[in-house]
């Protein structure tokens, strides 16, 4: 995506695989719990440089992620 800006879930399976992933998120939260917190600090730090160079210009931002089908949620809403 442009100027490095990624989605936290869609780096989280970039990196891990979906298959792993999505095993992870039900055998091993306390891991993707930090995986997912590295990769929102990360991110972080890039929209605050973004923002301080064009800030003044840009009303609003936006951030999404992709966690659905076509048929639904990739996991419940609980996870």
């Amino acid at each position: 995506s442009p100027y490095g800006f990624t989605r936290i879930f869609e780096q989280a399976w970039q990196l891990r695989g979906m298959n792993q992933l999505l095993i992870d998120m039900t055998d091993n939260k306390k891991f993707v719990h930090e995986l997912f917190r590295r990769i929102t600090d990360i991110q972080k730090i890039r929209w605050a440089g973004f923002l301080n160079k064009v800030g003044k210009y840009v009303d609003v931002v936006r951030v999404g992620d992709d966690i659905a089908m076509q048929s639904g949620l990739l996991m419940s809403p609980g996870m």
